[in-house]
């Protein structure tokens, strides 16, 4: 099955290595997937070939379990 495109690339600028791809599903969708670079079985002629074992995390649902930052006043006047 097609996971989508790889849209961009998170890279490990010291090393100069590929850490994760970012793939979307298609232009009309907004699923997004992090597949990391041991998922990574092969490369063929304009395809990636990812490990289906280890399932792709979805952006979405990983931003949904993050804690949602609260605004602080640095100064407080009065």
């Amino acid at each position: 099955a097609s996971l989508g495109h790889i849209h961009e690339l998170v890279l490990e600028i010291d090393g100069q290595l590929i850490v994760q791809y970012l793939v979307r599903s298609s232009l009309l969708s907004n699923k997004e997937y992090l597949i990391g670079r041991d998922q990574v079985v092969r490369f063929e002629e304009k395809k990636m070939i990812v490990d289906d074992a280890v399932r792709p995390i979805e952006i979405e649902s990983a931003r949904k379990k993050l804690p949602v930052a609260q605004p602080i006043a640095m100064r407080e006047e009065g």
